[in-house]
């Protein structure tokens, strides 16, 4: 396990910002929220609105 002031998983954007950040693991909701603001809808995802 990381210690205390490390996240345990973050998503870091190719310019290195930090787009999603957690220090347990368990905001799977968010993360999706960062993967399709950043990366756009999966394929086969109708419905879902895609990065702009």
């Amino acid at each position: 396990m990381p210690p205390p002031d490390q996240p345990l998983a973050a998503l870091v954007r190719p310019d290195g910002h930090v787009a999603w950040v957690t220090p347990d693991g368990t905001d799977a909701g968010g993360l999706r929220a960062a993967l399709v603001t950043w990366l756009g809808a999966p394929a086969g995802s109708a419905g879902r609105r895609a990065r702009a």
